[in-house]
């Protein structure tokens, strides 16, 4: 994670990116999701950090959560809440895509 104050940036999700986390969609259940995609969403501004998107693979293809606020434990093992948004059926694997923008 970044150093400063541990504020999660872009560069740290760029690194790693195709790599798996675990969500927390409830205590019962817990899906790996995969890194699809990172992408800027404008310019920092007086912020801490550049405004960012990621896209997440789920392997859920029957069933998917609705957006909410989920643990999510990152590649380097820190759980961070995240907001996440299902955004559609990804065409090659069938499992659900989710975003999440960080501010």
């Amino acid at each position: 994670m970044s150093e400063s104050n541990s504020v999660l940036t872009i560069e740290d999700f760029k690194n790693w990116k195709s790599q798996n986390m675990t969500v927390h969609f409830t205590e019962e259940h817990k899906e790996i999701v995969r890194i699809l995609d990172v992408e800027a969403c404008g310019e920092k501004k007086n912020k801490s950090r550049i405004p960012f998107s990621l896209i997440l693979l789920t392997e859920m293809k029957d069933q998917y959560y609705t957006q909410g606020s989920f643990i999510v434990v990152l590649p380097d093992g820190q759980e961070e809440p995240m907001f996440m948004v299902p955004i559609g059926v990804d065409m090659e694997s069938g499992g659900m895509k989710y975003e999440v923008i960080y501010n």
